[in-house]
């Protein structure tokens, strides 16, 4: 079998660079052929390139990762998902993905995920296939509803700054200053917005690490982009520990 084609599909440009380094330096017989830094230029690129592999991380400004499978009508690629947050994990595997990388990238773990590209590729075999794209996909719906008593409220996802629980209901803080009550729990909330980049950081406060400005890590402390600054509870310090350093930029 000859060298196999990679492209490497990243927001973070050090992201990048430091993956296509550690293909080179323990990944024999794969040849970086490119790097994009947002979906549609991956698509691009695909398409020109033809690359035998993509490492696709998931959560990037505009576009999920899972978005640029809604631009191929057939998969011929395998694709190995990297993302810093492990709640895509199961969605990956279950999606048929050929792999699953959690940030920071682990040198044995990507050698091994390489290893299952190259046996895939000898047996012409491809682990997201056509008929798997939907179950990848994320919900189409750019708008997600939340009911109060006397309305309907259609709230972007993407413009979540975070959220919190009291009593029976959740306030859904926006990016513009509004916000959103309704009557549907946390957890309810949390289940409609799976797909995206939201961390708990205590028992009441979901935030979306696009908006976190700062980390005071010696008092524990959360500041997001609008000045509002929120205690990570002590259950939830070692995942946001181990999670913020690839979200805040």
């Amino acid at each position: 079998m000859s060298g196999l084609k990679a492209i490497i599909i990243d927001d973070e440009k050090r992201n990048r660079l430091a993956l296509k380094e550690m293909i080179a330096s323990y990944c024999e017989g794969v040849k970086v052929v490119g790097l994009a830094e947002n979906v549609p230029d991956g698509v691009e690129m695909i398409k020109s390139k033809k690359p035998d592999v993509i490492f696709l991380d998931i959560e990037m400004p505009e576009h999920s990762g899972f978005n640029l499978i809604e631009n191929f009508e057939t998969i011929d690629f395998d694709i190995v998902f990297t993302t810093a947050y492990e709640q895509y994990a199961i969605r990956a595997f279950k999606s048929g993905a050929t792999g699953y990388l959690l940030k920071p990238i682990n040198i044995d773990e990507l050698i091994e995920v390489v290893e299952k590209v190259k046996i895939n590729k000898s047996a012409n075999v491809f682990q997201i296939a056509t008929e798997t794209v939907e179950a990848i996909l994320p919900r189409k719906s750019s708008r997600l509803i939340f009911p109060t008593q006397k309305e309907f409220n259609f709230v972007k996802p993407y413009d979540i700054m975070y959220l919190n629980s009291s009593e029976k209901q959740t306030t859904i803080f926006l990016k513009n200053g509004e916000e959103v009550v309704t009557s549907k729990p946390l957890n309810a909330c949390l289940e409609m917005l799976q797909d995206f980049p939201l961390v708990r950081i205590n028992r009441n406060n979901v935030v979306n690490f696009k908006y976190i400005s700062a980390f005071k890590k010696g008092d524990a402390v959360l500041l997001l982009e609008n000045g509002k600054e929120l205690s990570i509870g002590r259950f939830y310090k070692e995942d946001v520990n181990k999670l913020i350093g690839f979200f805040i930029k």
